[in-house]
């Protein structure tokens, strides 16, 4: 059975997880001095931010859902409104254009939705299997910088 926990114990947990927040990711204090800061155990400090980054992650997908929910109507609209302009078109002078907008709309939709097929990424690094780490970070950097 789960436990209750108090009000009082949960704006605790709060405020601790602020704090934690920030010194943990803005600070970039070692999990250890944090809880050695706050008098808690490392532990607790380790749970907070495992706590902190399901929060987050959380969070993301649902403005991510919202985001994708708002860009798929507005596809929805342009749709039916090239749908009505072909349909309001004379059937001997309908523009072919209504057509490719209509094509361009579906692909959106198709890459909005994570339904388009994956790219293909050429690798532009050899990777020789005799190569240290560091030379193989050195060339991923190279890499970057260009």
């Amino acid at each position: 059975m789960a436990s209750k926990v108090s009000p009082k114990k949960k704006a605790d947990i709060i405020k601790r997880r602020d704090r934690v927040a920030k010194l943990y990711f803005d600070e970039d204090m070692q999990q250890y001095d944090i809880a050695k800061e706050l008098g808690v155990s490392q532990g607790t400090i380790s749970n907070d931010i495992k706590a902190l980054q399901k929060e987050w992650t959380t969070r993301t997908h649902h403005d991510i859902d919202r985001i994708k929910n708002r860009q798929l109507a507005m596809l929805d609209y342009i749709r039916d409104e090239l749908f009505k302009a072909w349909e309001n078109s004379e059937k001997g002078y309908r523009d072919a254009s209504i057509i490719k907008q209509l094509h361009d709309n579906a692909t959106q939709r198709t890459k909005l939705m994570g339904l388009d097929a994956p790219k293909r990424i050429e690798q532009d690094i050899k990777i020789d299997d005799n190569a240290t780490r560091a030379e193989l970070l050195e060339r991923l950097k190279a890499l970057r910088d260009d």
